[in-house]
């Protein structure tokens, strides 16, 4: 038997004197339902899959603090669209050259293999695969890729970050689960049921529209720390 403690266990009590009221009284306090929405929790997919993500470096570079890496789990993340954003990070502004390549994998030609321009500002960056023109097939693994072009002449000393990513329609309970949530609670449902693409978006597009917001600022490292990138991490606990 379950016994319950605490503030449950005193709107217990009210029902029983007030059935009438239960609707009404049972609902737990504010700070509770803030504190439900917000604690985002990624469960990776079951998959075994190999390690997936690669991270970037400062090799060929005189500055030994730029952090070049891919927003993208230790292993192939899901997108539930055709057409997930992708998101990356540069630690600091360089003047040099960028490219985005896309590649699915057993096929010996990129999908995507063009320059991007270099960011204006340091921090978390965006692919929109729709802008790209990219569509992911239901079901493959794609590996996406940013490098920094230190050196056109000697693209051996390219600093390179990649991520993977597999399109897996949602169906089933993990779909009614996200169809069934909104705003914070859909970006936790996400995560909840292995989606990491639509996650993270989810809560960045929440987090630069409520930029003052803090619990959405919790949200974001909540979510990096999960899958180790602490460049990230430390970058956006310092904003």
């Amino acid at each position: 038997m379950i016994r319950a403690t605490g503030w449950v266990a005193g709107w217990i009590a009210i029902a029983a004197l007030c059935p009438g009221t239960w609707a009404q009284q049972a609902a737990p306090p504010a700070e509770a339902q803030k504190a439900a929405a917000n604690d985002i929790r990624y469960d990776p997919p079951k998959r075994g899959a190999p390690k997936g993500r690669v991270g970037g470096g400062t090799r060929g570079l005189d500055s030994r603090e730029l952090s070049l890496a891919v927003i993208a789990p230790n292993h192939p993340g899901l997108a539930s669209t055709p057409t997930p954003k992708l998101y990356w990070f540069l630690s600091k502004t360089i003047g040099a050259s960028f490219e985005v390549s896309i590649v699915e994998d057993g096929v010996a030609e990129a999908i995507v293999d063009k320059s991007i321009p270099a960011p204006r500002e340091a921090g978390v960056q965006v692919l929109d695969l729709a802008a790209l023109g990219v569509t992911l097939k239901p079901d493959k693994e794609y590996r996406w890729l940013i490098s920094l072009v230190s050196d056109p002449k000697a693209r051996s000393g390219d600093i390179v970050a990649s991520g993977r990513v597999i399109y897996e329609p949602l169906t089933g309970d993990p779909k009614a689960r996200v169809d069934n949530s909104t705003g914070r609670a859909r970006a936790v449902a996400f995560a909840a049921v292995g989606y990491w693409y639509d996650a993270y978006e989810a809560v960045r597009t929440l987090r630069l529209a409520n930029p003052a917001d803090n619990l959405l600022r919790d949200m974001e490292l909540q979510l990096v720390m999960q899958v180790g990138l602490n460049d990230v991490v430390r970058y956006l606990r310092a904003k």
